[in-house]
């Protein structure tokens, strides 16, 4: 699942569901982010599809129920949820100097 809002005519493969979710009710990233709580594998547990290539139906996306507060509690919605992301990312950066971090005290140390 993403959200792709970039401008331009674009083409998807025949197995790729699109959903245009009504922007005067519903906030696309909002949708994103409800989605995303739902669970990736149980929404796949949701296609259907042979050979490999599974899709969902318009039913089966029908039928997924997601809350739908005023526009103005998704911005503050969506604005948290950004605001953690953000800091998931930094210390992600951290994390990832770490290792490096230790090699230089063990060079230091013990060469």
């Amino acid at each position: 699942m993403t959200l792709f809002d970039l401008a331009g005519t674009f083409v998807v493969d025949s197995h790729v569901t699109i959903l245009r979710p009504a922007q005067e009710k519903v906030l696309p990233d909002f949708v994103l982010q409800s989605l995303a709580k739902i669970g990736f594998k149980n929404i796949e547990a949701m296609a259907m599809g042979q050979s490999g290539q599974i899709e969902l139906t318009i039913t089966t996306i029908q039928n997924i129920k997601i809350p739908l507060p005023p526009l103005s509690e998704q911005e503050k919605i969506i604005s948290e949820i950004e605001k953690i992301e953000e800091k998931i990312s930094v210390l992600e950066k951290e994390i990832e100097a770490i290792p490096q971090q230790k090699e230089a005290v063990l060079k230091k140390y013990l060469e």
